[in-house]
């Protein structure tokens, strides 16, 4: 079985196992060992492998990704915008995946997967994809570290309807910043990213909030002309009904049609150049991943007959 060797200097009082069973929430965890200044934390593979894409389309300029898991898709983000202009990130998902990654960096500032000890390199995908594959950046942390590595000018998150969820745990923050802290709860001495929110917009990264997707039209205004945009979904946006763990059923309304004529009036059909699904097992059923998926794809295919945005 795989295993995870966590270096111990937790914070006074915590339940170690549940805060390592919560740090490796992606993986299934069949025994914990603790030792003298470590636990050892036994796993099962993962099949397939948490960086798995299950398709790529293209219809014009844009591409369409499919993965199993939402982390799966950052190593396309850096790919294609790591070293290009200024981007825009619609993230319309239940959550706001801003947790903190599990790589952390050494004494020189490079990138080390927390999990296995290797280098997780910006400029070459596959480190990322490994780390994906270990749990070091998982579903709930991956957009963290890319709002840490690209260059974002802003992200619209888009909730559903009547949505309980906050960003970077504050309702309507105006902006956010990325940094290093050393607040782990495990080990006091690990450097991890944490996105702290503001409320009066000073610095950071400029936040639009929209509950339920017929409130993007203010996009239109705030995302600057010219500017490459990202269209990250998660599929239990449309209908999370498998989420685990008691949380409220938020999401049911499957208007992935009314969905994509919201963002063609304020997406420069031009100027989107990826959009990313994330089927999110555990948390959209099956059964709507193959229609939202389809319904999205079909908007993509019938793009040149939709009255997209124009600058």
């Amino acid at each position: 079985m795989p295993s995870i060797e966590i270096p111990l200097d937790p914070i006074f009082g915590i339940d170690i196992e549940a805060v390592a069973r919560k740090e490796l929430q992606i993986l299934d965890v069949i025994r914990i060992e603790f030792l003298p200044g470590r636990v050892i934390c036994e796993t099962s593979a993962c099949v397939p492998p948490l960086s798995t894409v299950l398709a790529t389309h293209t219809s014009g300029s844009v591409i369409a990704v499919e993965v199993i898991h939402h982390a799966a898709i950052l190593p396309h983000f850096l790919s294609m915008f790591l070293n290009g202009p200024p981007v825009y990130i619609i993230h319309a998902d239940s959550h706001d995946d801003l947790g903190s990654p599990n790589v952390v960096p050494d004494a020189t500032g490079r990138l080390i997967d927390r999990w296995t000890g290797k280098t997780v390199s910006p400029q070459e995908p596959f480190t990322v994809r490994s780390a994906v594959d270990s749990s070091a950046i998982e579903i709930g942390s991956y957009l963290t570290l890319a709002l840490h590595l690209l260059p974002v000018i802003g992200i619209a998150f888009v909730f559903p309807d009547h949505s309980t969820a906050n960003i970077a745990g504050v309702r309507n923050p105006s902006s956010i910043t990325v940094g290093w802290a050393e607040d782990d709860l495990l080990n006091r001495g690990v450097r991890r990213l944490r996105c702290r929110p503001s409320r009066d917009g000073s610095n950071g990264i400029p936040i639009l909030r929209c509950d339920g997707h017929c409130n993007l039209a203010e996009l239109g205004s705030i995302i600057p002309r010219e500017t490459p945009i990202i269209l990250d979904i998660d599929c239990d946006y449309f209908d999370d009904a498998d989420e685990v763990g008691g949380l409220p059923h938020d999401a049911c309304t499957m208007d992935v049609a009314g969905f994509m004529q919201q963002v063609q009036m304020v997406v420069p059909r031009k100027h989107l150049k990826l959009i990313s699904l994330s089927h999110s097992p555990g948390f959209c059923p099956r059964t709507s991943v193959e229609v939202i998926c389809a319904e999205v794809l079909h908007s993509l295919d019938m793009g040149a007959h939709c009255r997209w945005k124009s600058w």
